[in-house]
């Protein structure tokens, strides 16, 4: 608080108003720097929001992209590597997509693979849990710190979830409605190994799930020395994804 003592002189008060003034504008001036700095950093914070999108999420269908799965199972390979616990994931490919897209179109193509998505995206509930479009109809679940049993409690849960949507497929060989494939596998990282082989060995049991008449899950042997991702012999078929798993 400023005050003029008596008696006072008009110059002083003069004096004293200019400053205030002064003071007054220079203080306005400032809030509108504030003002504009406060814009600026929200735009900017909206471009790097729009970019972390850009570089990390799927344009269709909104769920993570395959940069951001490879960078995130590298991550967390290396992480559980550390912790001795086990990674799992799960790999769908949606069954007769190509001749789906042939007969419904590109654009019913392209809505089934978003339904597809938000169906996988709801089945994998924990916030550690990363739904990815792993390429064309491929989708990838990365489960980390999840054992065997809980790689297959979430491809059930994902089979039947994307069954009951009840998305007509009339040029499929399994069923009436659109479906999907789905090879699993869990193990504890080793660092001596590459963080792909547990995709490789998640590709193999989802190879294997198409060969053997698609809609079903293919669960991938736990590995150990005796385990060769040239050998499909040990994969355990889980049979039809209609079905449910007992849990324990």
């Amino acid at each position: 608080m400023d005050y003029i003592t008596k008696p006072f002189h008009p110059a002083e008060v003069i004096a004293r108003v200019k400053l205030h003034l002064s003071l007054s504008a220079t203080t306005q001036s400032l809030q509108a720097e504030i003002e504009r700095h406060k814009q600026t950093v929200n735009k900017l914070e909206k471009a790097n929001h729009a970019l972390y999108r850009l570089a990390n999420l799927d344009g269709l269908t909104q769920v993570a992209n395959r940069y951001c799965f490879d960078e995130s199972l590298t991550e967390e390979w290396f992480r559980l590597a550390r912790e001795q616990k086990p990674i799992g994931i799960v790999l769908c490919d949606v069954d007769h997509f190509k001749v789906y897209n042939d007969h419904y179109g590109h654009q019913a193509g392209d809505e089934c693979l978003r339904q597809i998505a938000r169906a996988i995206f709801q089945s994998a509930r924990r916030p550690a849990d990363l739904v990815a479009r792993y390429g064309g109809e491929e989708f990838v679940v990365l489960l980390p710190a999840t054992g065997q049993e809980g790689v297959e409690h979430v491809a059930f849960t994902i089979c039947n979830t994307i069954r009951n949507l009840q998305i007509p497929h009339a040029k499929s060989d399994s069923d009436s409605w659109v479906t999907i494939s789905v090879g699993g596998c869990s193990l504890v990282p080793d660092v001596s190994m590459p963080p792909n082989t547990l995709v490789e060995l998640a590709d193999r049991a989802l190879y294997q799930a198409k060969h053997q008449g698609r809609n079903q899950f293919v669960l991938a042997p736990a590995l150990s020395e005796d385990t060769h991702l040239e050998n499909d012999s040990s994969l355990q078929i889980l049979g039809n994804t209609q079905s449910q798993p007992t849990q324990g």
